[in-house]
């Protein structure tokens, strides 16, 4: 079933153009970080380890999100880990797609037998993985997935896949023109989808540069040995693509390069790798003996994450090359269903069922901005359709049930169920400022105070039929007694919102806090179609609604000394009623 654009999923992309500019300069850290040559090192436990999928089955270093979808023509929902394109969302694991427009899946048909399709994080291109006799995979590239696919359907009509039309545009080359063959299971993309890592078998790992395709060999390589249980690296590279971190459990090595002003070749890097340290003494006695490592993430470049087993017992640990962590995270995002994407579909796993309906869309502005300014694995959002002041910064913390159908009183929840919902940032269980407490995140935004005045309520009253005799009868609080009990509403949350812009601001007092208002939904004087039952009047109470209840937030802001984010023309364009 084809999805109509909805006003979420407009305002998603708008919004983050205007927040952009306010968060940039906090997104890039300027200072250096000494991974190669620390002078201090820090190990510390930082929580439970999630248990929903971020990463695929089989090339575990790629990260993705975990998706509830059902493929064309069939009802039933499933689950799966999707990474996200410029063409719309791809999991690796299964090869179906989610291509933008619909909200549903269907599977992806590479154009010869054997060739696995990787997509490129962020963009419109993807890579192409055929196998080789001898070993490895060939790295190929497609440069518009979009342009080459053809849609194969049934008899009836219905989208059974998506199919390639011809073979990759290019093969990925080594500086000395030869195929670039690699290991799968060592392919890495930083979260911008800049830099590309791979463990080649020339006897090297090598750094790709996805705008320019320039290879940089680095450090020497582990499948050259032959051994399986080698095979199997624990990759990642910073955004700006300085910093490789390799970890390897069975030659017993966590090693972070440096590669400014590296002069490594194909053919030395094995010998004189880049700059680089090896941490995996240090952690193991901080931590003990280590069963196992696995899901190894660069936060930003002063800051690592893994998961490490010890003693049969699981937990994430932050590992920085300073005398303390850093951040945990650069970005939260709080708030309602404006912040949660209700509308936009393709929401995370476990925030679209009976018991617990978020909505929580991977195309929300904050997990948009998120992956554009910071990354994955540095940004996160706990928005939740629904949302009133009182989930972002409960009254009652011990008594507060959350938003999820069932839900028990914060003071019965066990320390080690705290410890997952936190893991997996599951929106609806906790009162959000609850993750702002834990993760100290370098910059926050909250949307919230449509759902405590009504607003949801207000604009289904106005969009229904109201047949009467007058025209004051068929506008929506066509009196002034209704509208100034309105404004009065609008008037009393002010002290709420002061409150828990404060209650945030004093949990996490080093975050940079910014309040986000609302956009205009409807154009005056625009063109309604005949299903848009509004009038003209109803089109300019609405609107004035919202730039009071704008005003009011902004007001909220200043007196908490919190910047407010004006967002009243974000759909300018693109509004109910407008013009084309």
């Amino acid at each position: 079933m084809q999805q109509k654009a909805s006003l979420a999923a407009v305002l998603l992309v708008l919004v983050l153009l205007g927040l952009l500019f306010p968060l940039i300069s906090n997104a890039m850290d300027p200072s250096s970080a000494a991974w190669a040559h620390p002078t201090a090192k820090t190990v510390k436990r930082i929580g439970a380890v999630s248990d929903i999928p971020e990463q695929p089955n089989f090339m575990n270093n790629l990260n993705c999100s975990a998706l509830t979808f059902r493929k064309s023509g069939d009802s039933v929902m499933r689950a799966g880990c999707f990474m996200s394109t410029a063409f719309g969302f791809l999991d690796p694991d299964s090869q179906t797609v989610i291509m933008n427009g619909t909200d549903e899946a269907v599977d992806l048909k590479s154009f010869s037998s054997g060739e696995f399709i990787v997509p490129w994080q962020s963009s419109g291109s993807a890579l192409a993985l055929d196998s080789i006799n001898t070993g490895g995979m060939q790295l190929s590239l497609y440069k518009a997935v979009y342009e080459s696919l053809r849609t194969n359907r049934s008899i009836s009509g219905t989208v059974e896949s998506k199919q390639f039309t011809h073979p990759p545009d290019s093969v990925l080359r080594l500086p000395d023109g030869s195929a670039l063959i690699g290991n799968p299971q060592t392919l890495a993309f930083s979260d911008n989808g800049y830099w590309l890592v791979v463990e080649s078998y020339r006897g090297v790992f090598v750094r790709i540069n996805l705008a320019t395709l320039d290879v940089t060999a680095f450090a020497q390589s582990f499948a050259a040995s032959g051994s399986p249980a080698l095979l199997k690296s624990n990759v990642t590279i910073s955004n700006n693509g300085q910093y490789v971190a390799i970890e390897n459990n069975a030659s017993n090595s966590f090693a972070v390069y440096d590669l400014d002003g590296c002069t490594a070749t194909l053919t030395t890097a094995a010998t004189s790798p880049c700059a680089h340290f090896d941490y995996r003494p240090f952690i193991t006695s901080a931590l003990g003996t280590i069963d196992n490592i696995r899901h190894v993430r660069f936060i930003n470049d002063s800051l690592l994450i893994f998961d490490a087993t010890t003693q049969n017992e699981s937990s994430k640990y932050g590992l920085a090359p300073s005398s303390d962590l850093p951040a945990l995270s650069d970005y939260l995002g709080l708030g309602d269903s404006y912040s949660s994407g209700e509308g936009a579909f393709d929401y995370s796993y476990g925030t679209d069922t009976d018991s617990n309906m978020c909505h929580l869309s991977v195309n929300s502005y904050p997990l948009l901005i998120g992956t554009n300014l910071y990354g994955t694995a540095s940004s996160h959002s706990v928005a939740c359709s629904g949302a009133v002041i009182n989930d972002i910064v409960p009254n009652e913390t011990q008594k507060y049930r959350g938003q999820v159908k069932g839900g028990r009183p914060y003071a019965d929840l066990s320390k080690s169920y705290i410890a997952q919902v936190e893991a997996d940032y599951t929106p609806g269980v906790l009162g959000q400022i609850n993750f702002a407490t834990w993760l100290q995140p370098k910059n926050i935004t909250v949307s919230v105070g449509g759902n405590d005045i009504g607003f949801g309520h207000i604009i289904t009253t106005c969009v229904s039929p109201h047949l009467g005799t007058s025209t004051s009868v068929n506008n929506c609080y066509s009196t002034k007694q209704d509208r100034q009990e309105l404004l009065t509403r609008i008037d009393k949350t002010i002290p709420r919102w002061v409150h828990a812009f404060e209650k945030i601001k004093a949990s996490t007092p080093q975050s940079h806090i910014y309040v986000i208002g609302y956009p205009s939904i409807a154009a005056e004087q625009g063109n309604c179609g005949l299903n848009v039952l509004v009038s003209q009047s109803e089109i300019q109470f609405v609107n004035q609604l919202v730039r009071y209840l704008n005003a009011h937030i902004a007001t909220a802001a200043q007196q908490a000394k919190l910047p407010f984010i004006d967002i009243e023309h974000a759909l300018d364009g693109h509004r109910l009623c407008h013009r084309q």
